[in-house]
């Protein structure tokens, strides 16, 4: 295949380091799979910007790209429509999508596995037209990313910490806000302090990612207190495992999803986060799943199962 890498050069995994070193050992292990590969590194307005290029390109097969759940996403959009398949190469914090399609989260050796891989159909979502593979959340994940883009990290670490110290200061004062949610038609009321909306069910006993890339449905999760101590305690499940069975989490699923923000949030917007970037919605925000839509590059064992 040919294939281009485009990577971003801030990921927290490349930080950590020597960002020229891993690129070439990514470019090494493509070629040596018999691609015709190329790379380039960039950060900042500057990544958009190259990924835009390449998502128009008419002689690649694939666009690879490396960083974090934001930078796939903003990949994926702009490929939609386009003959091109994405690549995920995990480069960022958490790398959820990533772990969906099964990869490991060194980017070296996922550039292995996708080497050998193959390209499938999967899923996409979009809320309010935008495009993510992961999820979109309200209330105290985009809050904490707000105070997290305050402070000065280096490392994958340090960013991970600065998560958590960020994370911690909006548990102390949670945004609470209340919307109506249609599920497919069925609306219901809810106060909360987090929900989020999920591009495919996730899985049991591990972090909050989707086990598969096409089940066809989104999973809808909200809080359903709004006290610290209760907050506190599903952010530990979610770390450690248990959340989806903790009495305070409502878990529903659905094709389409209507949000509807009311009270003074109708007039202020809601703030969301999209795959770790966040947004401010004014008005309702409507999220559908669109399967088999995504052209991705997965490894073997992923398309196999």
């Amino acid at each position: 295949m040919r294939i281009q890498i485009v990577m971003n050069i801030h990921a927290g995994t490349l930080r950590g380091g020597d960002p020229r070193q891993i690129a070439g050992q990514v470019v090494a292990a493509f070629a040596d799979a018999g691609h015709e590969v190329s790379i380039e590194m960039a950060g900042g307005p500057q990544l958009r910007e190259r990924l835009v290029a390449a998502a128009q390109r008419n002689d690649i097969d694939v666009l690879v790209a490396g960083g974090g759940d934001g930078t796939i996403s903003t990949a994926a959009g702009l490929l939609k429509g386009r003959p091109i398949a994405l690549g995920v190469l995990p480069g960022g914090t958490m790398n959820m999508y990533a772990r969906t399609l099964q990869l490991p989260m060194d980017p070296v050796a996922a550039a292995k596995a996708l080497a050998h891989g193959e390209v499938l159909a999967v899923d996409g979502a979009t809320a309010g037209g935008h495009l993510f593979l992961h999820q979109i959340s309200f209330g105290i994940q985009p809050h904490a990313i707000r105070r997290r883009e305050q402070m000065r990290y280096g490392s994958r670490i340090e960013k991970i910490i600065a998560g958590l110290r960020s994370l911690l200061a909006t548990l102390r004062d949670p945004p609470q806000f209340t919307v109506e949610v249609v599920l497919d038609g069925d609306p219901r009321l809810l106060s909360t302090s987090a929900l989020a909306v999920s591009n495919n069910v996730y899985g049991d006993d591990h972090l909050p990612y989707a086990d598969r890339p096409d089940g066809g449905v989104l999973g809808i999760y909200a809080a359903t207190s709004t006290s610290w101590s209760d907050l506190a305690e599903i952010g530990a499940a979610l770390v450690f495992g248990g959340w989806k069975n903790h009495p305070k989490i409502i878990v529903e699923t659905a094709r389409r999803v209507r949000i509807r923000p009311l009270h003074r949030q109708r007039h202020r917007g809601l703030l969301a986060s999209i795959d770790g970037e966040t947004k401010r919605f004014h008005g309702d925000i409507e999220i559908a799943i669109h399967p088999k839509t995504v052209k991705i590059l997965a490894p073997a064992r992923a398309a196999a199962a």
